[in-house]
């Protein structure tokens, strides 16, 4: 099977060309049918849908597991002349977990066997329903179609370093898988990188964080700064805030501190003035040790007082015989 492309998404996913098979159509050979058994890859059953397409036909899948027994039947209405009109073909699920593929053809009404053109196969329903649905007389002159494979790294391949062991990380998630019942495929684990993240869960180097801020950051957070983290970004607004912040802080300490100055030297000024208060009753109005008494008197006491200490002197020398 050749493949188109790879999805390592959450739901991982290889596109590949899926055979048509096909009998009693002239002008082309029946594609041969699918064999994926020893390998990881597996039809699926989400994504896919057996169709057939021709008049008449009742085609089943052949090589799932027994009992199973999947198919559909189509039948031409109207112009019979256009075997693979619109209304001419039919669609049913699939098992999961098939790996092999082929189909099988009888006619839906044995009395009126019908020796046209018969197809089936599996596609994409997605991919169906956009190229096909309406025009499917166009099958005749395909050689494939689409499908989707899923696929699993069974936990008993030990070339693998399997991330699996950790089920939950920043970088990637994995899902055990454990198919009960079904000896074909042995337990298993797939993993896949998370959101925000590419790469290979599988491979050394894993999972890497994607810059979304690379990608247009005008677009992702317009006049804001985009800022990368790990699986996300988040869009900071400018940090003018933060200058404001600052300038507000810095004149609220300042007028704190001129605050408390102001109240230290009020403090100051009262507890003097308490002081001063306190001595002055102390003292009877006057604090003896910073003001000095001042006698005043006139000429005449000073010589009175003059004469009357010389008499006195007089009087001690003559008392003592001097």
């Amino acid at each position: 099977m050749e493949v188109l492309s790879i999805s390592l998404e959450e739901n991982e996913s290889i596109r590949v060309k899926s055979p048509i098979i096909s009998t009693n159509c002239s002008g082309r050979e029946s594609s041969k049918g699918v064999n994926l058994t020893g390998s990881p890859f597996f039809f699926s059953e989400t994504m896919n849908k057996f169709i057939a397409a021709g008049c008449n036909n009742k085609a089943s899948m052949t090589g799932i597991i027994e009992p199973n027994i999947v198919g559909c039947e189509s039948a031409c209405v109207g112009d019979t002349d256009t075997l693979f009109g619109p209304n001419n073909t039919c669609k049913t699920v699939i098992p999961s977990f098939i790996q092999v593929f082929n189909a099988k053809f009888k006619s839906k009404d044995p009395e009126s066997e019908s020796t046209g053109c018969k197809l089936a196969f599996i596609a994409e329903e997605k991919w169906f329903q956009r190229n096909l649905k309406t025009e499917s007389s166009v099958l005749q002159n395909m050689d494939y179609v689409e499908a989707v494979l899923d696929w699993i790294v069974p936990d008993t391949d030990n070339g693998f370093d399997l991330p699996g062991k950790d089920l939950y990380r920043t970088e990637y998630r994995c899902t055990i898988y454990s198919f009960l019942g079904v000896s074909s495929v042995p337990n298993a684990s797939r993993c896949y990188c998370q959101d925000g993240f590419e790469g290979n869960p599988y491979l050394p180097n894993g999972c890497q964080d994607i810059d979304e801020c690379q990608d247009d950051p005008k677009r992702r957070c317009g006049n804001a700064t985009c800022v990368n983290r790990p699986g996300h970004y988040v869009c900071e607004k400018a940090k003018t805030w933060i200058i404001i912040l600052g300038i507000s802080l810095g004149f609220g300490v300042l007028c704190l501190a001129i605050g408390a100055w102001f109240l230290c030297k009020y403090l100051k000024e009262r507890r003097n003035i308490k002081l001063k208060k306190k001595f002055f009753k102390r003292n009877g109005g006057l604090s003896e040790g910073n003001i000095e008494k001042t006698e005043y008197v006139n000429i005449q006491q000073i010589k009175h007082s003059r004469n009357a200490h010389i008499h006195k002197d007089f009087e001690l020398k003559t008392y003592s015989g001097t």
